[in-house]
Protein backbone atom coordinates (compact mmCIF):
# COMPACT_ATOMS: atom_id res chain seq x y z
CA UNK A 1 0.00 0.00 0.00
CA UNK A 2 0.93 3.66 -1.05
CA UNK A 3 -0.05 6.41 0.45
CA UNK A 4 0.33 10.11 -1.29
CA UNK A 5 0.21 12.27 1.81
CA UNK A 6 1.33 15.58 -0.30
CA UNK A 7 3.97 17.09 -1.95
CA UNK A 8 7.02 14.63 -1.74
CA UNK A 9 5.86 12.91 0.94
CA UNK A 10 4.97 9.17 1.13
CA UNK A 11 3.95 6.32 3.47
CA UNK A 12 4.41 3.09 2.07
CA UNK A 13 3.15 -0.44 4.03
CA UNK A 14 3.96 -3.72 3.27
CA UNK A 15 5.06 -6.72 4.81
CA UNK A 16 3.88 -5.39 8.49
CA UNK A 17 5.78 -2.51 8.21
CA UNK A 18 5.61 1.27 7.68
CA UNK A 19 8.08 3.66 5.68
CA UNK A 20 8.07 7.36 6.06
CA UNK A 21 9.43 9.06 2.70
CA UNK A 22 10.72 12.17 3.00
CA UNK A 23 7.98 13.56 5.22
CA UNK A 24 6.93 16.92 5.23
CA UNK A 25 3.63 16.69 7.68
CA UNK A 26 3.40 20.66 7.86
CA UNK A 27 1.90 22.73 5.89
CA UNK A 28 4.23 24.75 4.15
CA UNK A 29 8.45 24.47 4.25
CA UNK A 30 11.17 26.54 3.87
CA UNK A 31 12.33 29.32 5.91
CA UNK A 32 8.96 31.02 7.34
CA UNK A 33 8.65 34.59 6.49
CA UNK A 34 11.10 34.63 3.65
CA UNK A 35 11.26 31.54 1.44
CA UNK A 36 8.05 29.72 2.59
CA UNK A 37 6.05 27.34 0.33
CA UNK A 38 2.96 25.75 0.79
CA UNK A 39 3.00 22.26 0.09
CA UNK A 40 0.64 20.85 -2.90
CA UNK A 41 -1.95 19.57 -2.82
CA UNK A 42 -3.14 21.77 0.37
CA UNK A 43 -3.74 19.89 3.30
CA UNK A 44 -3.48 19.00 7.10
CA UNK A 45 -1.83 15.94 9.23
CA UNK A 46 -2.29 15.50 12.25
CA UNK A 47 0.51 13.08 13.29
CA UNK A 48 -0.51 12.13 15.98
CA UNK A 49 -3.07 10.30 14.58
CA UNK A 50 -0.91 9.25 11.35
CA UNK A 51 -0.02 5.31 12.19
CA UNK A 52 3.70 5.79 13.28
CA UNK A 53 6.64 4.24 10.93
CA UNK A 54 8.57 1.98 11.90
CA UNK A 55 11.44 3.90 10.01
CA UNK A 56 11.79 7.39 7.97
CA UNK A 57 13.96 7.39 4.58
CA UNK A 58 15.42 10.56 3.44
CA UNK A 59 16.04 11.17 -0.11
CA UNK A 60 18.36 14.39 -0.15
CA UNK A 61 18.98 17.31 1.78
CA UNK A 62 16.59 19.53 -0.15
CA UNK A 63 13.99 21.17 2.22
CA UNK A 64 11.12 19.95 0.46
CA UNK A 65 12.50 16.58 1.40
CA UNK A 66 14.51 17.09 4.42
CA UNK A 67 12.11 18.89 7.38
CA UNK A 68 13.11 19.05 10.77
CA UNK A 69 9.98 20.57 11.72
CA UNK A 70 8.37 17.52 10.71
CA UNK A 71 10.94 15.11 11.81
CA UNK A 72 10.81 16.50 14.85
CA UNK A 73 6.61 15.61 15.08
CA UNK A 74 7.81 11.80 15.24
CA UNK A 75 8.80 9.38 17.97
CA UNK A 76 12.88 9.66 18.47
CA UNK A 77 12.50 5.72 18.58
CA UNK A 78 12.12 5.80 14.47
CA UNK A 79 15.19 5.34 12.83
CA UNK A 80 16.26 7.99 9.88
CA UNK A 81 18.25 6.65 7.39
CA UNK A 82 19.62 8.78 4.47
CA UNK A 83 22.01 8.15 1.44
CA UNK A 84 25.63 8.49 2.00
CA UNK A 85 25.96 11.77 0.43
CA UNK A 86 23.83 13.47 2.84
CA UNK A 87 25.96 16.30 4.04
CA UNK A 88 27.37 16.26 7.66
CA UNK A 89 25.62 19.29 9.06
CA UNK A 90 22.17 17.70 7.84
CA UNK A 91 22.87 14.70 9.75
CA UNK A 92 24.06 16.18 12.87
CA UNK A 93 20.81 18.07 12.83
CA UNK A 94 19.03 14.41 12.67
CA UNK A 95 21.10 13.77 15.49
CA UNK A 96 20.77 16.93 17.63
CA UNK A 97 16.40 15.99 17.52
CA UNK A 98 17.47 12.32 18.52
CA UNK A 99 16.89 10.42 14.73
Amino acid sequence: MRAFLGHQTWLVQGGGHRVLIDPVLKEAFGLPGQAECRVWPPRRIDAGLMPSPDAVVLTHEHLDHFHLPSLDLLDRQVPVYSGPLLPAPVEEAIVRLGG
